[in-house]
């Protein structure tokens, strides 16, 4: 799915530098920003990262240990202290939550490395081309 604003861009990774103002810290900057349609993770050097599962900082969703209801699928609760009301029981399951859907730091870093063509075989010795070093032999 593509994002307005970035059509035709095979990635939305950007680097850029910035020059603070007097009296600004990097603490004060946001760690997501909205550019078009879309959400950008602002990664600083140094500063500790923002989870986008719980919105804490000092961890990254994959070391997340906050916990994810498995009736309702939020966030906070196990399902023994889950309390839904009735409507939400009785309607539709929610969404995917927006941020499972977005990269943290590591996992943009890697989908932004340039992937090399690997030579693999198969059990016949059959030469088989994977495009990227990601995917499972």
């Amino acid at each position: 799915m593509e994002s307005r604003g970035f059509e035709g861009v095979e990635s939305t990774t950007r680097v850029i530098r910035m020059q603070l103002r007097d009296g600004v810290s990097v603490d004060q900057l946001p760690h997501q920003v909205r550019i078009g349609s879309s959400t950008a993770l602002v990664v600083v050097p140094g500063r500790p990262p923002l989870c986008l599962r719980c919105r804490s900082t000092g961890h990254m969703r994959r070391d997340c240990k906050f916990p994810r209801c498995s009736e309702c699928h939020c966030f906070g609760h196990e399902q023994d202290e889950c309390n839904r009301p009735y409507a939400r029981a009785a309607g539709r399951r929610p969404e995917t939550q927006q941020s499972e859907l977005l990269m943290d730091e590591e996992e943009s870093e890697q989908a932004s490395l340039p992937t090399t063509p690997q030579k693999q075989t198969t059990s016949d010795d059959t030469p088989v081309l994977n495009k990227s070093k990601f995917l499972q032999p």
